[in-house]
């Protein structure tokens, strides 16, 4: 090996030895021998000797992993199991094995590397990928509702080979599902026999009462409020509140308290609130009763 030279190397299964592969050059000082990793310092770096034994480390000695790949791809993204930080390795990087700067889909191959976060060395393996999805960070589809250009972000599912990931029109709000060969299938959620209809839904709205202090006198009551979206807060004829349902089958939402043990409760709770709302989002926004299981 050129001692003036840095290279990766790329391990052939059954070999005790690594087979070198020529990766970009780098100047190193006479002392130090070259690395004998996948991931190159930068020019005129001085790296630390390693001694003999690591360079005749087995496949056994370093944690592996199995990164699926399409076909002819240039680069690809791993995530070091030791830190779990996403790297993008080259084929170029190894061209005696893949000299059209494409990586050879071989299983008796190991890619020695380092990582530049942790610095642990580990070794990858290239399988092939079950969804071909394309290079790059993001995609274009035409929402299958409106038409409009959504860009969606693939690079986390090409790295995991999923067949599909869910994405969300910002034009119309249209749900669907995005595939590695282009489709998109539109999300069609089931109605609920609790939907409200426009009338009720008319009928909500004329029963509300705007406070524009509410934000400031009462913060955590109004954002329960917003939370919940489908109930209302009832004030009783003794000044007592408490979020109710009454429309078809009554569901309450909170105890029945006064206005300064209301907002206690609410910001002491808060937390339960807003995980309601995150797991029953899309029903509230379609004003959909949802019950609540009493906690209090």
């Amino acid at each position: 090996m050129d001692s003036a030279t840095g290279e990766g190397w790329v391990r052939n299964a059954g070999s005790s030895a690594p087979a070198y592969a020529l990766r970009e050059t780098t100047r190193y000082t006479t002392q130090a021998p070259p690395n004998p990793w996948g991931r190159c310092q930068k020019r005129g770096a001085i790296v630390a000797p390693r001694i003999e034994q690591e360079r005749a480390m087995s496949d056994s000695d370093l944690l592996e992993v199995q990164q699926p790949i399409n076909p002819e791809a240039a680069s690809v993204d791993v995530a070091c199991p030791h830190c779990h930080s996403i790297e993008e390795f080259h084929a170029s990087a190894w061209s005696m094995q893949n000299p059209h700067g494409r990586f050879t889909l071989s299983p008796i191959h190991a890619y020695g590397v380092t990582c530049a976060g942790c610095r642990n060395d580990f070794c990858f393996k290239l399988t092939p990928a079950a969804h071909p999805w394309p290079a790059g960070p993001t995609r274009d589809v035409a929402c299958p509702d409106c038409q409009h250009t959504v860009t969606t972000q693939i690079s986390v599912i090409r790295r995991t080979d999923g067949e599909c990931r869910p994405e969300t029109c910002d034009k119309c709000g249209a749900d669907f599902e995005v595939y590695a060969d282009g489709r998109v299938v539109k999300i069609e959620y089931e109605q609920r026999p609790t939907a409200r209809t426009p009338e009720q839904i008319m009928k909500y709205f004329q029963g509300l009462e705007f406070n524009p202090n509410g934000a400031r006198d009462w913060p955590f009551t109004t954002e329960v409020e917003i939370l919940l979206t489908v109930p209302v807060l009832r004030v009783f004829d003794d000044g007592t509140l408490q979020f109710m349902d009454d429309d078809a089958v009554e569901l309450v939402y909170s105890p029945r308290l006064d206005p300064e043990a209301l907002e206690r409760f609410c910001e002491a709770n808060i937390e339960t609130y807003r995980a309601f709302h995150d797991e029953h989002e899309a029903a509230l926004d379609r004003r959909e009763s949802v019950p609540l299981t009493p906690f209090w």
